[in-house]
């Protein structure tokens, strides 16, 4: 799947947003009751608005698509934003910065070991269901840096394909390879829902110990951990949701569990 999103730092006149507060997931469509064909794409992939103020006047807003696959149109994030802001009387006085944003999600890993250091976005961190990489990225390097200092460094003079093998290792534990395996498959249960579906998802989620839903989007939930979070999530969800899951997400459910066992 990809992530797709634009976005701008601009100075307005005035905007609604709360100065203390961040808006993470907006999901409302209002803003597109006198735009159809918006609107009816909207209702099969969904964006919505992140909000960032900074004061009065100076605000990061930026609309996203979640997951989708194939990727939604550019064109068509910048018109769903010019809506959403002609919707809430906004009007942009100076655009500071934008930002395009295209992050490829799940898809599978480089090969491993290779002689080829990855680390970042072409390692595979980014998160399948969320797109978030920056936090992560930072925890491991000091991680895989560790292990390859140990390996040069080593009397024994580990080289080759054990030095490759060991810092892949570094990267991508056992356990790290299974818990992107469930994350994988949030994504593509992600990737099922509509916009009916994706609200009731994110209420349910958000509804959960804040434990969990901070530690999933920050990717630091253990496998068991993820387990529990994954029943606890199905509890919490509306019928509707539950009904989504267990009929649209068969075979992804299947799929990671046969990824599970191969990696086990």
């Amino acid at each position: 799947g990809y992530q797709i999103a634009h976005g701008i730092l601009a100075e307005f006149d005035n905007h609604p947003f709360e100065l203390d507060k961040m808006v993470l997931t907006d999901w409302r469509d209002s803003h597109l009751g006198n735009e159809p064909y918006l609107r009816a794409n909207n209702s099969k992939i969904p964006t919505f608005l992140y909000a960032m103020p900074f004061d009065s006047s100076l605000i990061f807003l930026e609309e996203t698509s979640l997951v989708s696959r194939p990727v939604l149109s550019y064109m068509e994030i910048k018109r769903r934003m010019v809506a959403r802001l002609r919707h809430l009387g906004i009007r942009v006085k100076k655009v500071i910065e934008v930002e395009k944003c295209l992050i490829p999600m799940g898809g599978p890993l480089p090969r491993i070991p290779q002689n080829v250091m990855a680390i970042g976005g072409i390692s595979g961190v980014v998160h399948p269901s969320t797109g978030y990489m920056v936090a992560r990225t930072m925890a491991i390097a000091p991680v895989v840096a560790e292990t390859i200092a140990e390996c040069l460094g080593s009397t024994r003079i580990i080289r080759g394909r054990a030095l490759y093998h060991k810092a892949w290792n570094g990267l991508r534990p056992i356990e790290k390879r299974c818990t992107r395996e469930f994350c994988s498959f949030g994504m593509e249960t992600l990737l099922k829902l509509d916009l009916m579906g994706t609200r009731g998802f994110f209420q349910a989620f958000f509804d959960l110990d804040p434990y969990y839903w901070r530690c999933f989007l920050s990717s630091r939930l253990a496998l068991p951990e993820l387990a529990c979070f994954s029943l606890s999530l199905f509890v919490h969800a509306l019928n509707s949701s539950r009904f989504d899951i267990v009929t649209k997400c068969p075979v992804p459910l299947v799929r990671m569990l046969g990824n599970l066992a191969l990696e086990t």
